[in-house]
Parts: C-alpha cells; sequence; structure tokens
C-alpha cells in the first residue's frame, strides 16, 4: 500500500511538470484549422441559450394556465359564498313567512347543515385512508390531541355563528364584510411576532439589509392592524344600521352578541402559530446535545467549497477492493448510521392526517349539535323540533334555486380547495393563489350580492346598504389589510414544486362556510413555518455526486455523457446545487497502462470539456489508477471530474461491483470527509452513452427534496438509433415509461429505477448496502444479482420500506441495441431479472409489506396479476397464433397447437444445450418464421371481422 502511495505521489509531482509545460504550449498560437466554424459556434451558442432558458411556448402556457386557476379558484370561492349565505337568508327569512315558506326554511335548515359538515365528513374519510392504517405515521401527542379538540370545538362555535345566525340578523353584504373580521386576530399575532424576529438572528448577522427588512416588516404589519380595526368599525357600523326585515328584527345588544363571540372564535381558532403548535412532535423538543452540536457544525461545512483528498479516497476504496476480492457473507445485523439524523431521540414523523381524523370527527358532531342550539338560542320560536321536521321537507318544499345554492356551495367548496393545492403545488401561488383571494374575492362576491339584490333573488327589502358610505370604506379597508398582511407573506414564501398537502396547509382540510380566509390563513408560510427552510439555501447544501459505469462504448457515445456533463458545469452558480462526476471504467488498464478505450475518453474530455489531457492528476491506486481534472466555467465554479480506472486482476469487473465502489465511496468517504447529512447527498447514476440537461437533474432532485421518504427517483427514458430493431424499441420504451412506470408510481411504487438515468438518496443506499454488495451464492442469486443489477437494487429498497417514484418531467436519452444479437442478449437478461424479482417480491409479501406501508394489497394484486399474464404470454400467443392461422389458411387448430408447442419446445433444448452463436441462429430464424405467421394471423383476422359484420348486416 505504501509503494501505491508513492507511486500516486510521483505521478502526482510529474502531473504538475507536465502541466507547466503544457500552459507554456498552449500560449503557442492556435493553427485555424483547429479552431470552431462559425457555424458550429453559433448552433453551440443556441443550444446553450436553449439549455438555461424555457421556451416561450413553455413561458405562455404557464401564464395561461395560472390565469386559468385563478379565475377557477375565484369562481369556485365565490359561488361557495353565494351559496351558503343564500341558503341561511333564504332559511332565517322563511321562518317569518307563511306556512309553505317555514315548511321550505326547515328544508334549508338541514340542507345548511349538510353543507356545513360535508367538508369535515370527506376530510375524515380522506384521513381515515390517508393515515389511520399506516404504522409509520405516529398518533398526535396527548398535547396535540386536547389543543386539537379544543381549537375544533371553537372553531364549530364560530361557524355555527357564523353560518346559522349571523345572515338572519343583517344583509349578505354586510357578512361579506364581516368574514374579512376573521383576520383581526392573525394580523394582531404578525404585529407582535414581528418584534421577536431579532431575537432568532444572530448579532453578527444584523446588517443592514437586515434591519430594514425588518423595520419595514413592522410598519407593515401595524398598518395592516390599523386598517382591520378600522374595517372591522366601519363594518360594525353597517351591522348596526342594515337590520333584516322587521318580522326577524333582534336588539342590538343580542346581534352584537353574536356577532363578537363568532368573529373571536373564528379568528382565535385559524391564527397560524395555534396551527403550527398542533403538529409539535417529540422530537421538536427532545434533541440530544451531540445531535444538536452536529447539526450546527454541518450548517458551518454547508458554506465551505467542497475538498477532495485523493490519498483518503484510495484508502477507502482499498476497503472497496477487499470486499469484491474475498468471500463477502450475507450480514443479518443491519448497518448502523452514524448520521446526524440518526442522533434525534424520536422520529419527527408528522402526524397531520391522524390530527385530521380527530379533528374532523369533532368539527361534525359540534357543529351538528350547536347549530340546533344557537339557532333556537338566538331566533327564540324555532325549537329543535324544526330540525325533525326538516328532514321531511328537504326534498318538498326546495326550489330549484335552493337545491342550486346548495350544490353550488359543496361542490364550490370542494373544487376550490383542490385547485387552491394544485396552484400551490405547482408554484403558481402568486397570481393563481393569493392574487384572487386576497384582491379580487371579497369585492366580486360584494358585487355579486348586489346585482342579486338588483333583480330580487334573496327577497331583499332594499340594496341601499350596497352604496352606503361606510361599507364602501370598510369594503376597502378590510381587502387591503389581507393584502398587505396575509397576502405579503404568502408572496414572500417559497416553496418547491410538487409538495403534498400537509406540507402546503398546517391541516388538510377545508370549510365551506368561510372557504377564502381558511385557505389563506391555513396555507403555510416561511414567516410562520419554524420547519421551513428556502429553498434557495437548502439547494445550495445539496451535494450530488454523478457516477457512471463505462465499458468499452463507441466515441459517439462517450461524447453525449461528456457533454451532459458540461452542461452542468456551465450551470453551477452561487445558490445552487454542487456536483461531482466520478466514471468507473471496467477492464481499463492493462499491464498498469490504460488501455485504447480510455486513451479515448482522454481525448474526448479534452475536447469536450476544454481541459488539458496533460493537465491531469494521475494517481495509482488498489484498484488501478484515476485521472482527475477540475472544470471551471465561466463564473469560476469548480466541478470534479474523476476517472476511476478498474484492473480486472485487482478488482472484480462487471456493473454491478462498480456501483458497489461508488456507492461505498459516497457513504463511507466523501459524507465522512465533508461532514455531511446523508439527506442532503444523492448520487446521480447514468450510463456512459446517456444524454441529459440539467432541468431534467433539477426535476429529480426536487422530487427528492419535497418527500424524505422516497429512495430512489428515475426520468423517462428516450431511446436512440435507426432501424427496424429500434423501431420497435421506441413503442416498447413508451408503453413502459407512460404506462407501466407510471401505473407502478400511482399505485403504490416503481419496481426499477434504470441505472442510465437515476437519483439516489445516500440514507436509502446505506440501508441496502450490505446486501447489494453480497456474492451470488445460490442459481436464483444468479438471477436476481447479476442479471438486471439496477432491479434487484431498487427490489431491495422497496423491501426497506423506501419509495421509488417515476418523474414524467425529467428526460434522457440513450442509445439502444440496433442489430438483433445485441438486443436478443441484452432482453434475455432483463426478461429472466423481471421475473425473479416479481417472484421474489411476491413471495416475501408479508415481510415487505410490515416494512414498506406503500406496499398495499392493491399493488400485490397489480404486480401479481402481471407476474401471472407474463408467465402465460407463450400460450396466449399460441392460441392468438391458432387463431389467426385457422382463419388465414384453414389450418386444423389442433395439429396448430402441436406445431407451435413442439417449436417452443425444440427452442427451449437449444437454449439449454448449443453455443450462445447457435441460440441467436434459432432466434433470428424463428423470428423471421413468426413475422411472416403474424402477418397471415392478422391479415385472417380482419377477414373474419369483416365476415361477421357483414353477417350482422345481413341479419337485420
Amino acid at each position: 500500500m505504501a509503494s501505491n502511495e508513492v507511486s500516486g505521489t510521483s505521478t502526482s509531482s510529474n502531473s504538475t511538470s507536465m502541466s507547466s509545460e503544457t500552459n507554456e504550449a498552449s500560449k503557442q498560437e492556435t493553427f485555424v484549422i483547429e479552431t470552431d466554424s462559425k457555424i458550429k459556434r453559433e448552433l453551440t451558442r443556441k443550444d446553450d441559450d436553449y439549455s438555461f432558458r424555457p421556451s416561450y411556448g413553455v413561458v405562455v402556457l404557464k401564464w395561461l394556465l395560472t390565469f386559468l386557476l385563478c379565475l377557477l379558484l375565484l369562481a369556485f370561492v365565490i359561488f361557495s359564498k353565494v351559496g351558503i349565505i343564500s341558503i341561511s337568508q333564504q332559511m332565517s327569512r322563511g321562518l317569518a313567512g307563511d306556512a309553505a315558506s317555514v315548511m321550505r326554511a326547515q328544508g334549508g335548515f338541514v340542507s345548511l347543515q349538510i353543507a356545513t359538515v360535508v367538508p369535515h365528513v370527506f376530510s375524515f374519510i380522506r384521513g381515515i385512508l390517508r393515515g389511520a392504517f399506516r404504522k409509520d405515521i405516529r398518533w398526535p401527542t396527548q398535547r396535540s390531541l386536547i389543543l386539537g379538540v379544543v381549537m375544533s370545538i371553537v372553531e364549530s362555535v364560530g361557524t355555527t355563528l357564523f353560518v346559522f345566525c349571523l345572515p338572519g340578523l343583517t344583509g349578505p353584504g354586510t357578512i361579506v364584510l364581516l368574514m374579512s373580521g376573521v383576520f383581526l386576530a392573525p394580523v394582531l399575532y404578525n404585529v407582535r411576532h414581528s418584534w421577536k424576529v431579532p431575537e432568532s438572528v444572530a448579532p453578527d448577522s444584523m446588517n443592514r439589509k437586515w434591519t430594514t427588512r425588518i423595520v419595514f416588516t413592522r410598519i407593515v404589519f401595524i398598518a395592516a392592524s390599523l386598517m382591520e380595526l378600522a374595517g372591522l368599525a366601519f363594518a360594525g357600523y353597517a351591522y348596526h344600521n342594515h337590520k333584516t326585515d322587521p318580522g326577524m328584527d333582534a336588539s342590538d345588544a343580542k346581534r352584537f352578541g353574536v356577532l363578537v363571540p363568532a368573529l373571536l372564535c373564528l379568528s382565535m381558532s385559524w391564527i397560524p402559530r395555534m396551527q403550527s403548535l398542533l403538529l409539535k412532535t417529540r422530537s421538536d423538543a427532545v434533541v440530544t446535545p451531540q445531535a444538536q452540536q452536529t447539526l450546527n457544525k454541518d450548517q458551518t461545512h454547508a458554506k465551505k467549497p467542497m475538498g477532495f483528498n485523493a490519498q483518503s479516497a484510495d484508502k477507502n476504496l482499498t476497503n472497496v477492493k477487499q470486499t469484491m476480492v474475498k468471500s463477502n457473507p450475507r450480514r443479518k445485523s443491519m448497518h448502523t448510521s452514524n448520521d446526524p439524523e440518526a442522533q434525534t431521540t424520536e422520529d419527527g414523523t408528522i402526524t397531520t392526517w391522524k390530527l385530521t381524523i380527530v379533528m374532523s370527527a369533532v368539527k361534525t358532531v359540534c357543529i351538528m349539535v350547536f347549530s340546533i342550539i344557537f339557532y333556537a338560542l338566538v331566533f327564540p320560536g324555532r325549537p329543535a323540533k324544526f330540525w325533525v321536521d326538516g328532514w321531511g321537507h328537504l326534498g318538498s318544499q326546495m326550489t330549484s334555486t335552493d337545491w342550486l345554492m346548495f350544490a353550488g356551495n359543496i361542490g364550490g367548496s370542494l373544487f376550490g380547495y383542490f385547485t387552491a393545492y394544485i396552484a400551490c403545488t405547482t408554484c403558481m401561488q402568486k397570481f393563481g393563489f393569493t392574487v384572487p383571494l386576497t384582491l379580487f374575492s371579497t369585492p366580486l362576491s360584494y358585487v355579486t350580492f348586489y346585482v342579486m339584490c338588483k333583480n330580487d333573488v334573496l327577497g331583499e327589502s332594499t340594496c341601499s346598504m350596497y352604496g352606503n358610505t361606510y361599507s364602501v370604506i370598510a369594503l376597502v379597508l378590510l381587502v387591503a389589510a389581507q393584502t398587505i398582511s396575509t397576502g405579503y407573506l404568502l408572496v414572500r414564501s417559497q416553496f418547491l414544486v410538487m409538495l403534498k398537502e400537509d406540507k402546503l396547509f398546517w391541516t388538510p382540510m377545508y370549510t365551506s362556510g368561510l372557504l377564502e380566509q381558511w385557505l389563506m390563513l391555513s396555507k403555510k408560510t416561511e414567516y410562520h413555518d419554524e420547519q421551513h427552510e428556502d429553498p434557495v439555501l437548502k439547494a445550495s447544501r445539496t451535494k450530488v455526486i454523478i457516477c457512471t459505469t463505462m465499458y468499452r462504448e463507441a466515441d459517439y457515445e462517450m461524447r453525449q455523457l461528456l457533454q451532459s456533463i458540461w452542461r452542468i458545469n456551465c450551470a453551477q452558480t452561487d445558490g445552487t446545487r454542487h456536483f461531482e462526476s466520478h466514471i468507473f471504467f471496467d477492464d481499463a488498464v492493462k499491464v498498469n497502462e490504460p488501455t485504447n478505450s480510455v486513451l479515448q475518453l482522454v481525448y474526448l474530455v479534452e475536447e469536450e470539456l476544454d481541459v488539458k489531457a496533460n493537465n491531469c492528476t494521475r494517481t495509482e491506486t488498489p484498484y488501478g489508477m484515476s485521472f482527475e481534472w477540475e472544470l471551471i466555467n465561466e463564473k469560476k465554479h469548480k466541478l470534479l471530474l474523476r476517472i476511476h480506472l478498474k484492473d480486472k486482476h485487482k478488482v472484480k469487473n462487471k456493473k454491478r461491483w462498480s456501483q458497489v465502489m461508488y456507492m461505498s465511496y459516497v457513504l463511507d468517504f466523501f459524507l465522512k470527509q465533508n461532514n455531511c447529512r446523508q439527506d442532503e447527498r444523492f448520487i446521480l447514476t447514468t450510463d456512459a452513452d446517456v444524454s441529459f440537461n440539467v432541468d431534467s437533474v433539477e426535476a429529480l432532485l426536487d422530487l427528492m427534496t419535497r418527500d424524505h421518504s422516497v429512495g430512489a427517483v428515475c426520468a423517462r427514458t428516450h431511446p436512440l438509433g435507426s432501424g427496424p430493431i429500434v423501431w420497435y424499441q421506441l413503442f416498447e420504451y413508451a408503453v413502459g415509461h407512460w404506462f407501466q412506470k407510471a401505473a407502478e408510481h400511482v399505485v403504490g411504487s416503481v419496481l426499477c429505477s434504470p441505472g442510465c438515468f437515476s437519483v439516489y438518496r445516500c440514507s436509502a443506499i446505506r440501508d441496502i448496502l450490505p446486501e447489494y454488495a453480497t456474492n451470488v451464492e445460490h442459481a436464483f442469486d444468479f438471477l436476481t444479482k447479476d442479471m438486471g443489477e439496477d432491479r434487484w437494487l431498487c427490489t431491495l429498497m422497496v423491501q426497506s420500506g423506501w419509495r421509488i417514484e417515476y418523474c414524467a418531467a425529467a428526460k434522457n436519452s440513450t442509445h439502444c441495441p440496433e442489430d438483433f444479437d445485441e438486443f436478443f442478449k441484452q432482453r434475455r437478461r432483463w426478461v429472466v431479472s423481471t421475473l425473479a424479482n416479481l417472484a421474489l417480491l411476491v413471495k416475501e409479501w408479508s415481510t415487505i409489506s410490515r416494512l414498506n406501508h406503500r406496499v398495499s394489497v392493491v399493488f400485490l394484486l397489480y404486480q401479481a396479476v402481471h407476474l401471472f399474464a407474463t408467465m402465460i404470454s407463450p400460450s396466449s400467443i399460441i392460441l392468438v397464433v391458432t387463431g389467426g392461422l385457422t382463419y388465414a389458411w384453414s389450418i386444423n387448430p389442433t395439429i396448430s397447437v402441436i406445431l407451435q408447442v413442439f417449436v417452443m419446445v425444440v427452442y427451449a433444448l437449444v437454449c439449454l444445450t448449443t453455443s450462445s452463436k447457435t441460440q441467436l441462429n434459432a432466434a433470428k430464424f424463428l423470428s423471421v418464421l413468426y413475422t411472416i405467421v403474424m402477418t397471415a394471423v392478422m391479415v385472417g383476422t380482419a377477414v373474419q371481422v369483416a365476415k361477421e359484420i357483414s353477417k350482422t348486416e345481413d341479419a337485420q
């Protein structure tokens, strides 16, 4: 080992002298024939510009979709609000009318109850389906449960008073104004919270920028609170003056006795701080000092540039070499994790869905009970018996307008909530969520009721209230207050794309009474979410190690990979993810010298990456040798490129052992040297002939960042090449990605994340690497481990409880087999590996289902049906061919079946007893034969179908 280190040192010193000579030579004039032509320069410039900015069509499409989401959300929210207020208004006015109006009002009361509790029943069912049976999601703590129950009761009181009582005491326009009063407590809390901001910032970081930002935030919140108070005062005055019809009149004491508790209950229960306390887990409060010290150290190291120590890496890879040279028995003990996250005392799994079950159930019961009690107290003479009679009048006495308002409220609330979620999860929340809710929803609702009043839809006696000066001033002040307070926080907040509901909202529920207010106050913001982290800052700490396996690829295939690495290097800027690239070259060293394939790669590195071959650091290693360059882009950011040349006499060949090498390097050396957290470190695996762009890499990493239970993400692969074999693979790849992987992603988990272009989480690799590095001991092991290493790696991840996802937004291109021989060999490996891993998945179903909650019964049935269909595919083909031959050439079905079974048995014997060349020749002959037969089958089947259609028409 010492000799190796000495050799590596001497080589490095030689490379230094060589690089100085090269620098002198580079100063000489470059010949014209060595430069790029104008055409090539222009094409390269346009390609580079296109790689780093979206097309105009994409930008226009995104703005159109944002505008569409804005309109849809606005329509749904207004429809929901108009529906709930209209039903309540008709109910209150009808109770003072004749007998028919009273019966209609009783039915309206029941419909109002149904419309109010439907969202909570729906949330309760979703909570049961999403969280009740998941063992990985803990039940909330006792404190969270008590707080959740109390908040649910308080919210139910406010909702009941606002929906069932207030509309009977004033007009609908005033109700719209008073609904904006629920922002009172959140705005006042923002003012109080703004004075605590300096305490959370280190004194040495209190620069002018921070001070200005804090002062501006305080001014904004103080102004918002004053506007909110003034707006409520004007709205209260309008509420005092705008009483309902004389038959429903009530004293001011009673009217304000209903208003004040309604506002306070909803306003207090919807304070973001109160909602954030619901999600507190044990791990938020209990963190060991060692863990905190490690986290602080990690944040310090995150700001330092990455370094690289070749000698330390070589020592680490020596252990990998010993692992692969010697027999590696199966390990029964789990690998002990040393990462900082593992040092917390409790798992910090969010308990949102199980908390949703409790809170939805409490709200449903409380609203049903409180609505009957409060309505009887506020409006004497309407006893609880009216509720019983209302069920009988629900269908007979309600008009079409009542049903329209009822359906509008339920549908508008449901679709409004999911439209808001789509706008937020697609990062269109500024104009698709914040703008319509803060600026337009309340004024348009006010105008809508004014139009309805003019057309006498609700039977209001006068419309003078809508033009009243106090009402208009209240409208302006309340809209301005919610815009510069809540709207300001929503616009400032940045979130990752495609986040789930429990990451976007405090609790994944909604309400039909005050939908827009609930959406704005339940949406998480950077200001109130203590767990939120700026995506840009988080991305700047992320390290991605590009690991490529290579073995005698053609020059045009190598060129594709190097061009992709160059695009990654050019895209690196301040605040973005950091990359480094490693290429593991099999059978690359012979007699301590690199092979011709390696020299070809080095030549392409010099040509494509704008570095000199002599400038590399050449190091003798225990597994062979390595070449290393530092790629520097225009912004002076560096990307390390290291080519590991494996000597087959020192270390095992083949792709799986190259994967074991780079996985062990990342886990045992890279993470320790950089003091990295595993949740911020990823491995991007690629093949040597793959082409990808920066956007695709970012799309894969975004999916990994938003969900820490995802162990791997794969992209959509496009095959390259020409000829009939490639044409078939274009169709096959499309079916495999657009149908099979998409279905697996939805039903449970993708079962194969191809190594040609996928991202793996380091913590997931740590869980499965001990098993993945074991030797083949049985025949079945050979089918799973060496015939399809990528699929077996993913099978181990699924068994360990990780989820694998498919990202259709990320794409890559790779060369596929163009001749029959290579295609046949590839598919012979893939088909056997797929069947073996599917059989293993079904066999160990009970164990997998305990460790991985995503592997459900539906997922098992889907895979079992897939396995069964694959197993019976030969017999299915025989039956199809038999039927076609019967139609085409009138061949006896029995003879046809016997002949095909005979051919199948003979081919199986050929595969078992003859050489590979003979097998390929037999496969070619049978492929041509079956092509002719299937042509006849298609023609015969078409003729038979035409005959059947003709007979049917004649019979008619």
